[in-house]
């Protein structure tokens, strides 16, 4: 096995252990479902920032200008809409 495929062998081993185990582990959490998908959901983003490193999104100032436009516009609409 070449050594890329044989870590991505492993990863995929973890994975589904972890992925197996959770259902087991979480009954043992005596917590409402909200609080558990909560802490679960910043493990991850946790998890992923850790990996991938912090996004940054390509700001550009025509990316600004339309995305402002587009908000003014549906502003105008609305209250036309409404009024």
């Amino acid at each position: 096995m070449k050594t890329e495929s044989r870590s991505a062998f492993f990863l995929l081993l973890a994975a589904a252990l972890l992925w197996s185990t959770g259902g087991v582990l979480i009954k043992l959490v005596n917590l409402p479902p909200l609080a558990i998908v909560g802490a679960r959901s910043a493990i991850a983003v946790i998890a992923l920032i850790a990996i991938a490193g912090w996004p940054r999104p390509p700001y550009s100032r025509v990316l600004i200008v339309t995305t402002l436009s587009w908000r003014g516009w549906n502003e105008i609409r609305s209250e036309q809409e409404s009024g």
